[in-house]
């Protein structure tokens, strides 16, 4: 779904260039793509490390729909936003997102939790995500372009 849906939208973007001209293509991707981490701070000036494992088949096919983006949209400016694990909203208090919330719930259930005190956690909320990629994808230029949305080094700890 993720790479022949990207395919397909792409073909669309390379026609609308050819015809009218795209002043940015915005694609909605994971923080995923940064593969299997450990420690480290991913900055948006590190895209893509082709070389690192992959975090698992779903963050592998949206690298491989990122790289399509790259290639297929060379002469378009591109902005790619990655966040992290998106639960709920911050203006309010009831989530219609309930299958991360079933997985805390039966986390939640397990003796022994897999994590170690220190691991962090990256929830964001929606409306956090969804003004982000409002305000980046109208400007007029952007610093980057690649942008993880997620709470990054002020995470939570599962302490």
């Amino acid at each position: 779904m993720n790479l022949r849906g990207t395919l397909e939208v792409l073909q669309l973007a390379r026609r609308s260039h050819h015809y009218h001209g795209l002043r940015r293509f915005s694609h909605v991707s994971t923080v995923a793509v940064a593969g299997k981490r450990q420690n480290e701070v991913v900055t948006e000036d590190k895209s893509i490390d082709w070389e690192r494992s992959d975090y698992d088949p779903y963050a592998r096919t949206k690298k491989f729909c990122e790289h399509m983006i790259r290639q297929l949209l060379r002469d378009v400016p591109l902005t790619i936003f990655r966040p992290s694990i998106v639960l709920g909203d911050s203006r309010r208090p009831e989530t219609t997102q309930f299958d991360m919330v079933k997985a805390f719930v039966f986390l939640a259930g397990l003796k022994v939790l897999p994590f170690r005190p220190k691991d962090k956690i990256d929830i964001i909320n929606v409306d956090f995500v969804a003004d982000a990629i409002a305000t980046l994808h109208q400007m007029e230029k952007t610093q980057y372009d690649t942008y993880h949305l997620s709470s990054g080094v002020e995470s939570q700890t599962l302490s």
